[in-house]
């Protein structure tokens, strides 16, 4: 048995993130056309761009918490992408950068502790 498709959009483009309310009219709009998915990885989001921002802003955490909320609410579920940038060095003979990678996996276990599954 396969898992049910992911229909919905992906907000995975350079340029300035769209506001939360932006994103709350979003997920009403995908909600009616019984779409249930929205990954949220902007290119320029400055907190999911950067793996050594150990804990983000309470006010970014807010903002995501209200999406999640209203997102929910409307059956639609939110997943967050992470960006590897700079996690990984050396094209030749890559090699994990630890301390972007620890900040990398505390910015995860927040994501998780908000409620972003």
């Amino acid at each position: 048995m396969s898992a049910p498709a992911a229909r919905g959009i992906i907000e995975g483009f350079y340029g300035p993130p769209y506001e939360t309310g932006a994103r709350l009219r979003l997920c009403d709009a995908l909600a009616e056309r019984g779409l249930g998915s929205y990954l949220l990885c902007p290119k320029s989001d400055r907190v999911l761009r950067s793996p050594l921002l150990r804990r983000p802003p309470a006010a970014w955490s807010a903002e995501l918490v209200k999406l999640l909320d209203h997102a929910a609410a409307r059956g639609v579920a939110v997943r967050v992408g992470l960006s590897p940038l700079g996690i990984v060095r050396g094209p030749s003979h890559p090699r994990i950068d630890e301390d972007r990678w620890a900040g990398a996996l505390l910015l995860a276990d927040h994501l998780v502790d908000l409620g972003v599954l």
